[in-house]
Order: C-alpha cells, then sequence, then structure tokens
C-alpha cells in the first residue's frame, strides 16, 4: 500500500481523519526529533534534518526489520 493508502486506512481504524492523523504523526515526529530520542533508537542511520512522516515510517521500519 502507498503511504497515503495507509494513513487513510490507520485514521479509520482509529476514527479520525486522514489529516488529524498526518498532523499528530508531523508533532510526535517534531516532539522525538527535538528531544534527542530519533538519534538515540536510530544512530547514524538519520540525516541532520527531521524527517518527514513517511520518512520517519520508513526508517523506523527498517530498524525493526533489522532487529
Amino acid at each position: 500500500l502507498a503511504f497515503v493508502d495507509t494513513l487513510k486506512s490507520l485514521a479509520n481504524l482509529f476514527g479520525t481523519t486522514k489529516i488529524n492523523l498526518r498532523k499528530m504523526m508531523n508533532d510526535a515526529v517534531k516532539v522525538a526529533w527535538d528531544r534527542g530520542a530519533m538519534h538515540t533508537y536510530l544512530g547514524d542511520t538519520i540525516d541532520q534534518k527531521c524527517p518527514t512522516e513517511a520518512e520517519f515510517v520508513l526508517l523506523i521500519a527498517e530498524k525493526i526489520r533489522q532487529e
């Protein structure tokens, strides 16, 4: 599934809209970035800029696959 289709499915599952889900994900990514949590968990796999929510999902999926 494409990222947008996945967002739509998740939004339906949790009783919200795709736009609201994206906003919540974006906020969560920014908070994790600002607190340094991404660097702690993802290490050198992350660039020096805050990832988009789609990039974040891909990074986490890759990390989980490696573990």
